[in-house]
């Protein structure tokens, strides 16, 4: 399912070849360059809820994933106190 966009690996047209589109960064990847075999392949495509990265922007996404971790925790947290100073402003 190739594109006329160029591997980031070995810089050739990925046309009709197995290929992958990193999510992040839209690059394009001959799934042999990435090592990516057959099964693992037609599994990522027929899964709609499999994302793939490269491996830069994994790298990238295991940085920033655990930020949005505790940023939602704090968010939740911050939630609960507003609502108990809501409560509290009603009672007053």
């Amino acid at each position: 399912m190739g594109t006329k966009e160029k591997c980031k690996i070995c810089n050739k047209i990925t046309g009709c070849d197995i290929s992958l589109s990193c999510e992040i960064c839209d690059g394009w990847f001959h799934a042999s360059c990435v090592k990516v075999n057959d099964v693992a392949y037609k599994v990522l495509k027929e899964l709609d809820t499999c994302h793939w990265f490269c491996q830069s922007c994994n790298v990238k996404m295991g940085k920033v994933i655990p930020n949005i971790v505790k940023m939602r925790e704090r968010v939740t947290e911050i939630d609960g106190r507003v609502e108990k100073l809501e409560k509290e402003l009603k009672v007053m």
